[in-house]
């Protein structure tokens, strides 16, 4: 092989020595300022509703955020049923196909007859 005739190409990653570092470039002009984002959520409601429960049956509550709010986040509990007599099945924003929910439901099975609470946390700009 004569000397200068094989490539970087010709060799695999590491095996040729790394050379120094080139000189530090100039600093790029700056940006344009973005768009303005859309308001926030300024106003947070946490809403409730009671929801009967027959013993050893299932039951669906429901409850709805206020006109202009959307509902960001929900969920349910016992009020008073013993922590190990119910179930819950399902817990989602309504309507379900909406892509800005406006209320929250839950589903639970009870052993014994009681009251739950469904919850939507309702957020307005």
């Amino acid at each position: 092989m004569k000397n200068r005739t094989l490539l970087a190409v010709d060799f695999k990653q590491g095996q040729l020595p790394a050379g120094l570092p080139g000189a530090k470039g100039d600093k790029g002009n700056k940006g344009d300022k973005g768009d303005a984002g859309a308001p926030g959520a300024t106003a947070v409601t946490v809403r409730s509703a009671n929801q009967s429960v027959t013993a050893n049956n299932f039951a669906t509550g429901n409850v709805s955020c206020q006109s202009g709010e959307r509902a960001v986040g929900g969920g349910m509990r016992a009020t008073n049923l013993a922590y190990t007599a119910y179930a819950v099945r399902s817990s989602f924003p309504q309507p379900t196909d909406a892509a800005s929910p406006t209320g929250w439901a839950a589903t639970a099975y009870s052993s014994q007859s009681g009251t739950f609470r469904v919850y939507a946390v309702c957020a307005a700009p």
